[in-house]
């Protein structure tokens, strides 16, 4: 299954860890897509859309699995034309974790487990496929011959909210993740600033669905991403709830 038609999202993002900035105004970072067809350029967001299963061990336990496809770079307000990406090559990136949930009423709440594992890959073919998981388990994905990874992490922290078990756009999550380029592919892809952000922050919003303790779900959804150094100290915490946040607040149709 090629997942090249994922959703846009250009709803601009916000947390307490970017205060130092100007509202709406996120650290800027440089990409240099030459070697792959693309164009050099600034930018400080890139969005897209993701695919996620997730299965539901036990009451309170969770597994997922996360499938992302990056689809535009903005900087500010402004989509980037001409930058390659979908065009000259793809990235994409995949997530595996785990965490814990509780519901009250109508509304379920998410807690990510700090860990899993976070992989971002360049394609520079568009020629990977990737294969939906029974269950929560990862991705199958068959990497074209000239796949390069370029960054990996872990997760800090991320918080999820869903109000509803329906095709409504009702739920939303924040999460952030370590984030470290590889060398020479990652530090040559994302060249400014050097050293690269240590974290990555992403909001995203997703449809409802029914939570079936054993069963799984496949889901999928917008998400945008920014990047930031680390925070002072107790401020992690502030990240993931100030990105859940926005995240709610700029909820858009996922389908």
């Amino acid at each position: 299954m090629k997942l090249k038609n994922f959703f846009s999202a250009a709803a601009i993002v916000a947390s307490a860890a970017l205060a130092a900035s100007s509202a709406n105004a996120f650290p800027k970072f440089t990409v240099d897509a030459t070697a792959y067809g693309g164009s050099s350029f600034e930018a400080d967001k890139i969005t897209g859309g993701y695919n996620e299963g997730i299965t539901f061990n036990s009451g309170s336990t969770f597994d997922l699995s996360l499938l992302v496809n990056f689809g535009q770079f903005f900087n500010g307000a402004t989509q980037l034309l001409g930058t390659g990406i979908n065009n000259d090559y793809q990235l994409y990136a995949t997530f595996t974790g785990s965490g814990t949930y509780s519901t009250a009423g109508a509304a379920t709440s998410f807690s990510l487990n700090p860990g899993g594992s976070l992989a971002v890959w360049l394609d520079p073919n568009l020629d990977t496929t990737f294969a939906a998981p029974a269950t929560a388990l990862p991705w199958g994905i068959t990497p074209g011959t000239s796949d390069v990874l370029i960054a990996t992490g872990q997760a800090i922290i991320g918080n999820g909210s869903l109000t509803c078990s329906g095709s409504n756009n009702c739920g939303s999550f924040g999460q952030t993740t370590s984030f470290t380029l590889t060398d020479p592919a990652g530090t040559s892809f994302f060249t400014v600033p050097n050293p690269f952000y240590d974290m990555a922050i992403t909001t995203g919003q997703f449809n409802g669905f029914p939570i079936v303790v054993g069963g799984s779900q496949l889901l999928n959804g917008s998400a945008d991403t920014v990047f930031q150094r680390v925070p002072e100290p107790g401020t992690l915490a502030l990240i993931g709830l100030a990105a859940l946040g926005l995240g709610v607040g700029t909820r858009r149709r996922a389908s």
